[in-house]
C-alpha cells in the first residue's frame, strides 16, 4: 500500500510543480473519514478511472484486469487538467468464454457475465454471497474475499493464452 500512495504522491507533486489542477483520491482501502474526498467514494470508482484509461477492463470476477498483471492490482486515482494525450478506453470484457473464476468461486458470489460499458450496471458478483463465511472441505471457516478469484484468472497468473482451460482441477494447476 505505501508504494501506491508514493505513486500516487509522485504523481501530484509532478503535477502540482507545473501548475495544473489536480484531485486525488486514494485507494479503496484508505479510507480518509471526514476529508472531502470521503464523500466521493460513493460516486467515484476507481474501476470507472482504469476503463476510461485503457489500464483494464472488469472481469467476470468483477475485478479490473489489466493485460499484463491480471487482477492482482491495487488502484488509487489522480484526476487533472494537464494536457494529456488520451488513452483508447475499454469498452468491453476481454475474458471471453474463459469461465475459470466463477466454475472455482467457492460462494457461488460470481454469475458469469461479461461487462460491457453499455451495460455498467449488470449484476456481475453478488458481493453479498462473496463476503458470506463458507466451511471449507474439514469444516474450517473460509475467511471472505478469499482471492481465488484473483488467482485463479489466467491474466493474474501471466497465462493469457489459456484462457479456454478443460474443466477438471486437474488442468486448472497445470
Amino acid at each position: 500500500m505505501r508504494t501506491l500512495e508514493h505513486l500516487q504522491d509522485t504523481a501530484v507533486r509532478w503535477l502540482k510543480e507545473r501548475g495544473y489542477r489536480y484531485l486525488s483520491i486514494p485507494p479503496d482501502s484508505d479510507r480518509r473519514n471526514g476529508k472531502f474526498v470521503s464523500r466521493l467514494y460513493g460516486l467515484f470508482c476507481h474501476k470507472t478511472a482504469a476503463t476510461c484509461a485503457g489500464l483494464g477492463w472488469i472481469g467476470k470476477n468483477g475485478l479490473v484486469i489489466n493485460e499484463t498483471y491480471g487482477s492482482k492490482l491495487s488502484w488509487t486515482t489522480v484526476l487533472t487538467d494537464a494536457p494529456f494525450e488520451p488513452d483508447s478506453p475499454i469498452t468491453e470484457s476481454r475474458c471471453g468464454e474463459c469461465d475459470l473464476c466463477v466454475r472455482y468461486c467457492p460462494s457461488g458470489a460470481i454469475k458469469g457475465q461479461n461487462w460491457t460499458v453499455e451495460s455498467p450496471f449488470n449484476e456481475i458478483v453478488c458481493y453479498e454471497h462473496c463476503r458470506s463465511l463458507k466451511r471449507d472441505l474439514k469444516g474450517f471457516q473460509e475467511k471472505p474475499n478469499c482471492g481465488l478469484c484473483v488467482n485463479i484468472c489466467p491474466y493474474s497468473r501471466g497465462n493469457k493464452t489459456k484462457r479456454t482451460l478443460k474443466s477438471t482441477h486437474h488442468d486448472v494447476l497445470v
